[in-house]
């Protein structure tokens, strides 16, 4: 498997020098026919700097009028958490205002009896 991958890879590149080396033969030919152009030494050549790909865009970071939708998100458990505190919360209260009424109701039935004896 490797060595057939290795062996068309040197084949590529085999076949792609091949092409260079034609296309640098018949560029010679035309320059030394037509242009008569001196080919400078690639050691006499400048190094070629970086081109900008693409041009940087400064991101906005607060846009107006636009707030974070996910920003007030709570965790699922947290969520559960917190219903399930409200819930025995409200069943608490619920249970002392129930004593108290009955509390109360036991109060003004003691006073009734009492105004009355």
């Amino acid at each position: 498997g490797d060595a057939v991958k290795q062996s068309a890879g040197s084949f590529e590149c085999k076949d792609i020098l091949s092409k260079v080396n034609r296309a640098q033969a018949a560029a010679q030919k035309d320059n030394d026919f037509i242009y008569h152009e001196r080919v400078p030494n690639v050691s006499d050549l400048p190094a070629i700097g970086r081109a900008p790909v693409a041009k940087p865009t400064p991101v906005a970071t607060e846009l107006e009028g636009w707030s974070d939708v996910f920003g007030k998100l709570v965790p699922l458990n947290v969520q559960q958490a917190a219903t399930m505190y409200a819930s025995r919360k409200d069943h608490l209260i619920h249970l002392e205002v129930t004593k108290l009424r009955e509390k109360r109701k036991k109060y003004r039935l003691r006073l009734c009896v009492d105004t009355t004896a």
